[in-house]
């Protein structure tokens, strides 16, 4: 079974890697980078720095169906 997984917060990273370890994860739907820490620099979020290290397609929307490319 192919799997369309949707998160972004650390709490989500254990469930991603739950999902991936049983089914077929097609891609990964999240938010856009943000700016965070002090130097205000863009970062992805927890679930798509552990889907892109992983090799899966990512995906970053602000809202769903609303697709960022970046």
């Amino acid at each position: 079974m192919r799997i369309l997984f949707a998160g972004t917060p650390d709490l989500a990273v254990p469930s991603l890697d739950a999902v991936a370890a049983e089914f077929d994860v097609a891609g990964v739907i999240t938010t856009p980078d943000r700016e965070t820490g002090r130097g205000r620099r863009r970062a992805p979020s927890p679930v798509a720095v552990y889907a892109e290290e992983r090799g899966l397609p990512v995906i970053k929307a602000d809202s769903p169906g609303r697709e960022i490319r970046s």
